[in-house]
């Protein structure tokens, strides 16, 4: 150390140089690096998506799903295999454990695709593979509305718009949702069909062969060449009707014989709205590398350019932007660092009184931050949530370093030292518990960068940021400092006023402390006593401290899910979504804008766990910030709840404050409690899941209690007596095409007309598709070309089919789910596990617990094992550091009251203990044994300078306390406004701050007074061996100090 020192003494310029450069490098760092709200974050989930249309859920299951999962379920490193079957689709989710490399792991999914698909039926689509990622999340929402013109907004947002948002540099993908779509609909008249005895494959074959372009080769003449072209597209809607489809008493039979042939629309399966008018939404999903910020930028850019592409009655608006949250949400770290930074410079000014001093350690702040810039920039880090947060908790620790050089420099030049030799010795001399203590930290960090699953995804960068900042830290305290302190301190100081009082109140702080001290080492035993009483208070503390994953955030938005009785219209669910939106027009002043839809449907709702139906709806409000109001999210969440519990006839519903990315991070559902009930049996399993339900209802704090599978649906089965239609050449292919047409409608060719495609349909009639009597009565046809009636080979029976099949680990499962508000998460399952304990399961039926329930057990695991290894890690430092076993020892007795502290700081403040109070106490553990090492080094110091065993601890506590209690205050002092803080996002960072806030100051307090009651004891009883010879000259230091004067300048 002392070279070191010696070496930024004596080359300042070098040191300001290499301090410039580090300027310049932070600054080209900071402008390149990429904006986010969290991480980019890769959950280990694939899913393999495969569709067949016009297949019920049980048929996805038997012929798709478990051919998948035999195969899927024998890849390498799977976590869980999870499957849901639902109409015509099946998903089957590969869940790898974290830190599995999931481009290894998709193309082993695709080999086991390839393998499997030649065993799938043969209509079913080829499977696609889906990999999640934070990119998936949409970071803008476009609301499209329109009144005459609303016809053509489909068209004009999905033709126009959609490729202008597309061009915008960062987009990755974008999804239309509702609107008109274009089709050619032929509609089918039964009655005339049979009239002129034309089957229906007949129709559909003169219309696919009837729009044909053929080109017919090549024609020479002389010395050209002709290409022959026979055009048959369809040119109009005229020519379509004019097809001729049958023969009948030698007349042809045209299209618009049997039909009404009409350029319209097709069915609406999803209606959307935006505040409360007709709308077609646009979702926009940016590039995996992309900066959030700059992409929603510029698709707001684009806004004016977009409105001159509508009708002149059409608008836009955006509904949902996430970067909205995240400028906020930096804007409030941003503040909150700086006044963190503030108060560390106002406590450095009241120990130190000396403003140039005081000037000095606070350029460790800046300096530290820029270099963790430019290591952020190397290790391809972006700014978000997390990074930001972490150089909030190290503004007030990358000074500590700084405060315990220069408070030692600053003694010795107060004793009349000269300034360049003062920075020598006072840097060389502490330079090596600096080290110490900065090991000590990292020696907490290093782990938390090396572990998998959420809690690594959550704070590997953490861990990094807060490493980088630290080991700067270190770095400036003994290059810069010492450099600075020899050429900016003055040897004669003005002892003005402020000075004086301050002077005098340190002193009789210190006077205080060591009468404090002194009465606590004559009372040695019974300090102790109370030391171990105050280990068992803490563990029934905790006892009344709650468990939580992640405290949520008030994000300013919230989405709800309605599910209605299986199989009610489309209509009915509108009529219930516009109540919903009239109550929220009406009762939630605190809105921007709002969108709503009824209905849903295809694999991507139900690759991303969507329910899909007619009987469906969703609303997603987007909320003032969070200053403009009075209320939380939470609470006009409860307001909707109550509402929505007061309308009859909803199967369940669910009213969310937390965002899709959230969903994602926080476990591997959208739900905070979700119970598994595992079998074979349907009904068994259905009837389980209600009384689990019931169950879970009656239990405080679980809300919005749902069964995902939902009721079973009523249906119509057709069942084909074989025997008859096999005698009349009719097969199960032909009549399930035939069938299909009829009702759900069959597109053999399509349309097109500039440059664009559009779908021919036929099916039948409303009246005639709706009328139940008739469906008997629907002419099939035979392998002669006659029409027989369906109810001649067929009876048709009324039941219940399940909508959705769910499987987990290849069991059928029916879950459970619930959210929890205003209690702890711990303490709602642990209710519910006590609860369900007394209901007898019939054979074969198992209940499991996952979600964020065991999403939580597993991170707390997780960081249990990190906190261990750091402990340990902290001690083998320090033993290194003080070549000794029982030092360390007596300076790891300042950890366990850190825990105090941390209940204590919990209780307070009504936290949970989080994952992020979690990281706090991991984070406290390489923290409160700073200053035990720096006292503890002091003491062996004075020690080996003469002081006997009581007089080197009392005037060491005396010496040391100033340090100690300056980087206390402006670590403690970084942390308050994060602590205080309302402003957006501040909720999820409130258990760590009040956890090392109370952690660190109840152990400081603690440390001063145990650390060297233990000491004494372990050198009066437990050392053997005697390590230092002491002379009782309490005069030896002032004596050596005088002697560094001579000694020192001429050894430099």
């Amino acid at each position: 150390m002392l070279k070191l020192a010696r070496f930024s003494v004596n080359r300042p310029v070098t040191v300001l140089m290499i301090f410039f450069g580090v300027l310049v490098l932070g600054v080209f760092s900071l402008t390149y690096l990429r904006i986010d709200l969290l991480p980019e974050v890769e959950p280990p989930v694939v899913n393999v998506i495969t569709t067949w249309s016009g297949a019920s859920a049980a048929d996805v299951e038997s012929e798709i799903t478990k051919v998948m999962e035999n195969y899927l379920s024998t890849i390498s490193g799977l976590d869980e295999l999870q499957s849901r079957s639902v109409d015509g689709v099946s998903v089957v989710s590969c869940i790898f454990k974290w830190g599995r490399d999931l481009v290894d792991a998709t193309n082993d999914i695709r080999d086991q695709v390839d393998r499997v698909k030649r065993l799938l039926p043969e209509d079913a689509d080829d499977p696609r593979i889906l990999k999640f990622s934070t990119s998936m999340s949409p970071i803008i929402v476009l609301v499209f509305t329109a009144k005459e013109s609303y016809p053509q907004l489909y068209r004009i947002v999905d033709k126009y718009v959609k490729d202008v948002v597309e061009r915008v540099p960062g987009v990755g993908t974008t999804s239309v949702f509702g609107g008109l779509e274009r089709q050619i609909n032929v509609t089918l008249d039964v009655t005339r069909l049979e009239a002129y005895n034309i089957p229906l494959s007949q129709v559909k074959n003169a219309l696919k062969v009837g729009n044909v372009t053929t080109p017919a080769g090549t024609i020479e003449v002389g010395t050209r060449e002709f290409n022959l072209r026979v055009p048959g597209k369809y040119n109009s809607v005229d020519e379509i009707a004019n097809t001729i489809v049958g023969v009948y008493n030698g007349r042809p039979v045209y299209l618009k014989d049997i039909a009404k042939i009409e350029d319209g629309f097709a069915d609406e399966n999803v209606k959307s709205f935006g505040n409360g008018k007709r709308a077609v939404i646009l979702v926009v999903r940016k590039q995996t590398d992309a900066n959030t910020v700059d992409v929603a930028n510029g698709v707001r850019n684009k806004l004016p350019y977009i409105k001159g592409l509508l009708p002149k009655d059409a608008d836009v608006y955006i509904a949902m932007d996430s970067s909205e949250f995240i400028v906020l949400s930096i804007k409030n770290l941003t503040r909150t660092l700086l006044q963190g930074l503030g108060l560390v410079m106002f406590i450095t000014i009241i120990f130190l009184r000396r403003v140039g001093a005081s000037l000095i350690i606070g350029l460790s702040i800046p300096f530290s931050l820029i270099i963790t810039f430019i290591l952020m920039f190397a290790g391809k880090y972006t700014i978000n949530l997390i990074s930001l947060s972490s150089l909030a908790i190290a503004s007030g620790m990358v000074v500590d370093n700084s405060i315990v050089i220069l408070e030692n420099v600053t003694r010795y030049i107060e004793k009349g030292v000269r300034p360049s030799v003062a920075a020598t010795v006072g840097t060389a001399e502490v330079g090596s518990s600096v080290l110490a203590s900065t090991l000590t930290t990292l020696a907490v960090f290093i782990p938390l960068m090396f572990i998998t699953g959420f809690s690594g995804v959550m704070f590997k960068q953490l861990a990094f940021v807060m490493s980088a900042a630290v080991t700067a830290s270190l770095f400036i305290a003994l290059t810069l400092i010492p450099s600075m302190a020899a050429r900016r301190l003055k040897s004669q100081i003005n002892r003005g006023l402020f000075y004086k009082l301050g002077e005098v109140a340190l002193v009789r702080l210190e006077s205080f402390y060591k009468w404090v001290l002194s009465l606590a080492l004559k009372t040695r035993w019974l300090i102790i006593g109370l030391a171990i009483m105050g280990m068992v208070f803490t563990g029934l503390l905790f006892k009344h401290i709650g468990l939580e994953l992640v405290s949520s955030a008030d994000m300013g938005e919230i989405r709800i899910n309605l599910y209605l009785p299986e199989g009610t219209r489309l209509e009915v669910a509108e009529d219930y979504m516009m109540k919903i939106v009239k109550f929220v027009e009406e009762k939630v002043p605190e809105k921007v804008s709002y969108y709503s839809r009824c209905g849903s449907g295809g694999g991507g709702a139900v690759a991303f766990g969507s329910r899909v139906g007619s009987n469906t709806i969703e609303i997603g409000i987007k909320l003032v910030p969070k200053g403009q109001r009075t209320k939380s999210d939470k609470e006009i969440a409860r307001l909707l709840r109550r509402y929505i519990m007061s309308l009859p006839g909803i199967e369940s519903y669910s009213v969310k404050t937390s965002s899709f990315l959230t969903s994602m991070l926080s476990g591997r559902g959208s739900s905070s409690l979700q119970i598994d009930v595992a079998g074979d049996n349907l009904e068994v399993l259905r009837s389980v899941a209600y009384r689990v339900k019931e169950v879970v209802e009656k239990v405080k704090g679980a809300v919005d209690v749902s069964i995902a599978q939902g009721e079973p649906r009523p249906e119509l089965w057709i069942e084909v007596d074989r025997e008859k239609a096999s005698l009349l050449g009719i097969n199960m292919s032909l009549l399930g095409d035939t069938i299909r047409t009829y009702f759900e409608g069959t597109s053999p060719t399509s349309y097109s007309e500039g440059g664009e495609e559009y779908d021919i349909v036929l099916r039948l009639r409303e009246d005639q598709r709706n009328n139940l009597e008739l469906l008997s009565q629907l002419p099939i046809p035979t392998a002669n070309g006659n029409l027989v009636k369906l109810g001649s080979i067929a009876k048709i029976e009324r039941r219940l089919g399940p909508i959705e099949i769910a499987r987990k680990e290849r069991m059928r499962v029916f879950t459970v789910e619930a959210s929890v508000l205003d209690r702890p998460l711990s303490e709602v399952e642990k209710e519910i596990r006590d609860r369900l304990s007394s209901i007898e399961l019939p054979s074969g039926v198992t209940i499991f617990f996952r979600g964020e329930a065991k999403q939580m057990r597993e991170t707390f695991s997780d960081l249990l094992k990190v906190l261990v290894l750091g402990i340990i890690l902290v001690y083998m430092v320090m033993a290194s550091q003080f070549e000794a076993f029982l030092d360390p020892f007596v300076i790891m007795f300042s950890v366990p009251f850190a825990f105090t502290g941390v209940a204590l700081g919990l209780y307070t403040f009504k936290q949970p203990l989080s994952t992020h109070a979690f990281l706090g106490i991991i984070m406290l553990v390489g923290i409160v044994v700073n200053n035990a090492i720096v006292l503890v080094d002091y003491i062996n110091l004075m020690r080996a300078r003469g002081y006997k065993l009581f007089d080197a601890v009392l005037e060491s506590g005396v010496r040391r306390l100033r340090p100690v209690l300056m980087t206390t205050l402006t670590t403690v002092g970084g942390m308050i406004p994060m602590l205080i803080s309302r402003g957006e996002g501040a909720e999820i960072w409130k258990p760590l701050a009040a956890v090392i806030t109370a952690g660190l100051t109840f152990s400081t307090l603690v440390t001063l007074i145990l650390v060297p009651v233990v000491y004494t004891v372990i050198e009066q009883y437990i050392r053997r061996k005697k390590r230092f010879v002491e002379s009782g000259e309490t005069e030896f230091v002032e004596r050596i100090t005088g002697e560094a004067q001579e000694i020192l300048p001429r050894s430099l």
